[in-house]
């Protein structure tokens, strides 16, 4: 062997049709995944809005029927209108719903703000608890107005 001359670096033990074993280069393009999932956070805070939007009604009716057993003729209210069981348990009704929609608000965010998933379900679910909670706010600004009315 000549001086000058390097030795051969290629393992003479080794198959010639077998892969290099080693980290694989990265070419820099992203690889397509196929067509983009839904997110899961979007299609919960869609649900946990129509759940919600149904709740209201069906509170809203529960109250209206309670409330007509102590209309009085001069549309007032009776005395004990507070302490009734089914007024009390909608109240809270009203306030779990509430809750129920503002953390499918929050969902519905955060499933719009998750990369790489389809976000028609987090825009809907948004939209749908967020008219919710504005649709009280503006009832809980607007009754006290309608008090003196």
């Amino acid at each position: 062997m000549d001086q000058h001359q390097q030795p051969s670096q290629e393992n003479p033990y080794r198959d010639k049709n077998e892969q290099p074993q080693g980290m694989t280069p990265v070419t820099g393009e992203p690889h397509d995944e196929g067509p983009l999932k839904h997110s899961g956070l979007g299609i919960a805070s869609f649900v946990i809005g129509i759940v919600s939007i149904i709740g209201i009604i069906a509170v809203i009716f529960l109250v209206a029927a309670s409330i007509s057993t102590y209309l009085l003729p001069n549309n007032t209210i009776a005395p004990g209108f507070e302490t009734d069981p089914v007024v009390i348990i909608s109240s809270l009704s009203i306030l779990a719903v509430l809750f129920l929609s503002f953390v499918g608000l929050v969902l519905g965010i955060i499933g719009l703000v998750i990369k790489r998933r389809r976000k028609v379900f987090s825009i809907i679910g948004v939209v749908l608890n967020g008219l919710l909670l504005l649709g009280f706010a503006f009832l809980l600004i607007t009754a006290p107005l309608l008090q003196g009315v």
